[in-house]
């Protein structure tokens, strides 16, 4: 029998956050008859296991997974596997959901026939403000096809920021890319955009994005944007919406080589590997952006020892600012 949503939360080590989380799903203002929770426990070390079984006791839509450790995407894509929904939505066990959101958010997908809705966010701090996510585009979309959709600057690639239509999930059979550490929520929605109809930002908070420490959207691996920008090049090769490669690939393209600017020759080599040579940027590009690739685009090698040298110099003032900082403390 199929289900209006399917709500997917992938878990790992979330024993401090997991009940609120599962509880702001639960209790909504739609029938537990219309969706389904379907939580997947990956390998948690901690209670997360325990407490997810006390939940989920009280209530009547909820499907429990409890699996070897595989990774983020392993477990979304382990959810998909099961879901049964008219639409899914990844939300993180550290997260959680407006009250009473449900109902809006799956009546303006069927109303306007929507094959993919996303929304903003409220970002929580770990003191606990609550602030709005920042967005590229802060306004709401009219609806759009995925081309004029990306042009326009519309699209984010967060998980938890897009509900879609779950047969266009099976039809190209997409799923999350495993290989990918770091932002594989965007090559899976990028993939899915590239095959709807008819999409649309709306510029509501219904979901609240907590801020650890030590997650890893923080925790940026140096290594980590070369396989997703190679990824996405696969996309461009498939001819899956081009236009993305305007603003992209040069933000994580800069990401990656602020992160590995210090070991430049081993950085000049991959990146001449991998042909990035000349980067094409949109005006809606970051002015640091902009500014960096259009040296880069001039003289590869040049850019790349200046941006080195500018930041050694970045480092060397903010160790002397620190000493500076401690002997008016201790004077």
């Amino acid at each position: 029998m199929t289900k209006r949503l399917s709500i997917i939360i992938p878990v790992y080590n979330a024993e401090s956050f997991i009940e609120k989380c599962l509880r702001s799903c639960a209790e909504q203002d739609i029938s537990p008859r219309e969706y389904e929770i379907i939580v997947i426990n990956d390998g948690s070390k901690d209670n997360s296991h325990q407490i997810i079984n006390s939940v989920i006791k009280e209530y009547l839509n909820f499907v429990y997974i409890d699996k070897p450790n595989g990774g983020v995407s392993s477990a979304r894509n382990a959810g998909l596997d099961i879901a049964i929904g008219e639409y899914v939505w990844f939300v993180d066990a550290d997260d959680w959901i407006e009250e009473n959101c449900l109902r809006f958010l799956l009546d303006t997908m069927k109303n306007d026939n929507l094959d993919a809705l996303q929304i903003n966010a409220k970002e929580v701090a770990i003191n606990g403000d609550i602030t709005p996510y920042y967005l590229r585009k802060q306004d709401s979309s009219p609806i759009l096809t995925p081309d004029i959709y990306l042009k326009t600057g519309y699209f984010e690639g967060y998980a938890h920021m897009t509900i879609s239509r779950k047969s266009i999930i099976e039809k190209y059979n997409i799923r999350f890319n495993q290989s990918i550490k770091m932002r594989e929520d965007l090559l899976f929605n990028l993939e899915v955009a590239s095959y709807t109809e008819r999409i649309q930002r709306l510029n509501i908070n219904p979901y609240y994005y907590y801020i650890r420490e030590f997650s890893a959207s923080v925790l940026h691996d140096k290594d980590s944007n070369l396989p997703l920008l190679n990824e996405i090049r696969n996309l461009e090769k498939q001819n899956i919406l081009k236009e993305f490669n305007e603003w992209l690939i040069p933000d994580y393209l800069y990401d990656h080589i602020n992160q590995n600017i210090f070991d430049i020759s081993k950085l000049i080599e991959e990146l001449k590997f991998n042909g990035y040579r000349r980067v094409k940027f949109s005006p809606d590009s970051k002015l640091k952006v902009k500014l960096f690739f259009a040296f880069y685009n001039i003289n590869f090698h040049l850019t790349l020892y200046l941006f080195h040298y500018m930041k050694i110099m970045r480092r060397q003032f903010k160790v002397i600012h620190n000493i500076e900082n401690k002997q008016l403390l201790l004077g």
